[in-house]
Order: C-alpha cells, then sequence, then structure tokens
C-alpha cells in the first residue's frame, strides 16, 4: 500500500546487483554513494505528493524540447526552439548521420502494421460487465460502496529521498534529490509535503517540527534537540568531529623559536 513503509530495507550492494527496489532501497544507494564522496547527505523517511511518489512524470516538460538546458554530442542543434521532436521525422533528423531531407524516402506498402493494442478496451469492456452484474445483484434503494478515490490521499503518499546539507564539499544551501529521477529541489518545494525522520550511517534523528504547510518552515538543524530526537546513543554527527578538530588547533600550544 502507498501509505505503508517497506517491511525491508535492502542494502546498496543488493540493489545494484538487482537492479530493482523502492525509493527507500534507492535512496539508501544514492545517500552511501554521496557519503562516499564526503557530501553531509541523509536518507529522508516523509511524505510527497501523488507524481512523485508514482514517478508520474507526464506533466513535466520534456529537457529534450529545451536546447539551452539540454546538451548532447549525439543530437545536431537545430535553428527551431522546440527541437522538431514532435513528429518521428523530425526526431530522425536530429540523431541521424544526414538529414532526413537527403535521405531516400521510400514508402514499402508491403510493410507489416503493429497490432493494435486491444487490452485496454477488453479491460474496460469486462469492468463495465462486472459493474452490470453488481447492479443486478444489488437491492433496490441499496447504496453503492465505492473504492476512496486516490486523491483522497494526499499527504499519506510514504516516500523516501535524500537530503543533503549545506557546509561540506562547497554546498551552499540544503537541498533534495529525489532517488528515482535524480532531480535536485529546494528543500520548501511543494511537492514535499512532510518528513518523518532522516538517517544516515551515524545517526537516526526524528522529527519534531509540525509540517502543516509542508516542508517551508522545517530546519535542518539536527544538532538543535527541540527540532530533532536523535534515536542512537552515543552516536556523533559530522559537525562534532570538525568542532573537535577546530578546538584542538585553538589549544595547540604556540612554540616561539629565539635565535
Amino acid at each position: 500500500p502507498p501509505t505503508e513503509l517497506p517491511s525491508e530495507l535492502f542494502s546498496p550492494t543488493s540493489v545494484l546487483r538487482r537492479q530493482t527496489g523502492t525509493c527507500f532501497d534507492f535512496a539508501t544507494l544514492l545517500c552511501s554513494l554521496l557519503l562516499g564522496i564526503s557530501y553531509d547527505a541523509y536518507c529522508v523517511s516523509g511524505y510527497a505528493d501523488r507524481q512523485v511518489c508514482l514517478l508520474d512524470r507526464s506533466q513535466e516538460r520534456c529537457p529534450l524540447l529545451d536546447t539551452q538546458k539540454f546538451v548532447s554530442t549525439t543530437i545536431r542543434p537545430t535553428p527551431t526552439g522546440r527541437c522538431g521532436l514532435q513528429t518521428w521525422q523530425g526526431c530522425a533528423a536530429l540523431v541521424a548521420d544526414l538529414p532526413v531531407s537527403e535521405q531516400k524516402q521510400t514508402e514499402n506498402k508491403y510493410g507489416l502494421r503493429r497490432p493494435r493494442n486491444r487490452s485496454r478496451h477488453i479491460l474496460k469492456q469486462q469492468e463495465e460487465k462486472s459493474h452490470e452484474a453488481a447492479a443486478q445483484k444489488r437491492e433496490p434503494g441499496e447504496e453503492v460502496e465505492r473504492p476512496p478515490s486516490v486523491h483522497s490521499l494526499h499527504g499519506n503518499w510514504v516516500h523516501c529521498w535524500v537530503l543533503v546539507l549545506s557546509g561540506r564539499s562547497n554546498v551552499q544551501e540544503n537541498f533534495f534529490i529525489d532517488p528515482l529521477t535524480g532531480n535536485s529541489f529546494p528543500t520548501d518545494h511543494q511537492r514535499f509535503l512532510g518528513i518523518e525522520s532522516v538517517w544516515n550511517h551515524r545517526s537516526y534523528y526524528v522529527n519534531r517540527q509540525v509540517c502543516s504547510s509542508g516542508c517551508k518552515e522545517v530546519k535542518f538543524d539536527l544538532e538543535d534537540l527541540n527540532l530533532w530526537e536523535p534515536v542512537l546513543f552515543g552516536s556523533t554527527s559530522n559537525k562534532q568531529p570538525i568542532l573537535e578538530v577546530q578546538k584542538r588547533k585553538q589549544n595547540r600550544p604556540v612554540c616561539v623559536c629565539v635565535c
């Protein structure tokens, strides 16, 4: 169910070997890679909207349509702003060695056509028949029980993503990374609706802040016990070793050589 946490969590090695997993598995893998290159990264367990949880990118703009943001060596530049990707000929002109106008365009009238996908039509007919059979069995005046709408789960879709804190590896601001798409988002993005906890290999923190307005007002100062509750006893954060090194440098005696 989309409102429940997964019953098991696979290791990053297993995810790489199996090439499949949940958002929690891929978030763990991504967080492990970021920690390995000195980023202050955490896995985040929380809630997101339906499009993020179901990997629905139908409402997003295709990056191939934006020539200024998308640069590739396999696609030839075109003077048009939309890259001409609305038709098959436009796509072929971008990736082919020669433009379509210079190629021999021959139509094979004896070519095989793709069979139509009638599975959706058959499933629709079966669903209509099942509704008719249920209506005949139902007594007159009896109310119909309808399943809850998908949109009624807004705010309850469980999701896992990655949080990268500022201060290390030239990171200026905190930001989120969706492990399923690889896209980065600011921490106040409207698609992320709440946070339950964050964790990495050092500690596990439970969020004590109210997320009634999403993640806009969430503060990521994990050292503040009024905002975050550490679960693991004796765990250390990434800031503590840095502070200890700074104290050692300050308390180090200065040797003055008199010649």
